[in-house]
Formats: C-alpha cells, sequence, structure tokens
C-alpha cells in the first residue's frame, strides 16, 4: 500500500472515530421533569423507588418511601445530610414539609451501546496510532513482532469503553422532580 493511499485510510479512520465520540458524547443527560402530583396520588406515583427531598431547616434527606398518611410522608432513612437522622431507620416527615420530592432512575440502553462504542472506537484509535507512530506491522515481516501493537488496541479499546460506559450512564439517569400540589 502506497503512502498517500495509507494516510487517507488513516484520516478516514480518525473521522470516524471522531463522528462515534461526538455521538457518545452529545447524547447528554436523560431528561429532568417536573411531575405535578397530589398528595393521596404520591404513594402511587412513587411506588419502591427511592426518593431524596429538603427539609424546611436544609437538610437533605434519601431513601425509600414506606407509606404516605393523611398528614405526614414515613420514610426509610438511606442518607442524610444531618446527624440526627439515622442511616436504616424510619422517621414521619409532616405533610407541611414535602414540597418536592426527587425521584432518580436509571433506565435505558445507552451503557452498553457507549460501551459498545466505546471498545470500538478505542481498538480502531489504537490500532491506528500503533500503525502511524510505531509502523508495528513490520511492513512484511508479519503482524506486530513487538508488543506495543496489541498493547495499544486492547489498552485504548478498554480506556475508551469505560470512559464509553460512563457517557451512556449519564444519558440513561433520568431525574423527576414531584411538585406536591393541593
Amino acid at each position: 500500500m502506497n503512502l498517500a493511499r495509507k494516510r487517507n485510510w488513516h484520516d478516514r479512520n480518525a473521522a470516524i472515530l471522531a463522528v462515534m465520540i461526538m455521538v457518545c458524547t452529545t447524547t447528554g443527560k436523560g431528561q429532568d421533569r417536573e411531575v405535578p402530583v397530589k398528595w393521596g396520588e404520591l404513594a402511587a406515583t412513587v411506588g419502591d423507588r427511592g426518593v431524596s427531598l429538603a427539609m424546611p431547616d436544609g437538610t437533605i434527606v434519601e431513601g425509600r418511601v414506606v407509606d404516605v398518611l393523611d398528614d405526614s410522608l414515613s420514610l426509610r432513612i438511606k442518607k442524610s445530610s444531618d446527624p440526627r437522622h439515622k442511616r436504616d431507620t424510619t422517621t414521619s416527615i409532616p405533610r407541611a414539609s414535602v414540597r418536592v420530592l426527587q425521584m432518580q432512575e436509571i433506565r435505558g440502553s445507552w451503557r452498553a451501546i457507549g460501551t459498545a462504542i466505546g471498545v470500538g472506537g478505542g481498538a480502531v484509535a489504537g490500532w491506528a496510532l500503533a500503525e502511524g507512530v510505531f509502523h508495528t506491522s513490520g511492513e512484511g515481516s508479519g503482524t506486530w513482532s513487538e508488543p506495543e501493537g496489541p498493547a495499544l488496541i486492547l489498552g485504548i479499546g478498554a480506556a475508551a469503553g469505560v470512559a464509553g460506559y460512563f457517557a451512556g450512564r449519564s444519558a440513561d439517569r433520568r431525574v423527576t422532580y414531584l411538585k406536591i400540589v393541593p
């Protein structure tokens, strides 16, 4: 393969990799939405999902809704910014203190898609780097007689796969704000 043809081939692969990275990073975060909910519909809306809320004194409390009573919300605490609210205890929060609940869900398949694109694109980038910088194929003396070629392909492929997973996880995350209405 002559040098001009090889350079065009590397340029085309670099362009494909750039497009794949752009697609992975521009998927963005999952949609945040605000939903008005009446107090009587709160238990059915929340179900068994975890929620977090800000108390009037500024304390942030996270946990699972155990029960929704007429005058209070029973919450099993998982995390709190106030040491008075112990982990794995159930507390009753007055209805007047609950204005907005935040529910966070992770749904979708962008984690798998991002990982696959990252591994594939990283492997191509590693191969292009091995060929372009180290010329590891040896030009007729066998494929990758030096250890740099496979190490670059596997290393960059794995790192890009991890980056693709986290980009996909961010795209799969959905936050719903439940605004309590009268």
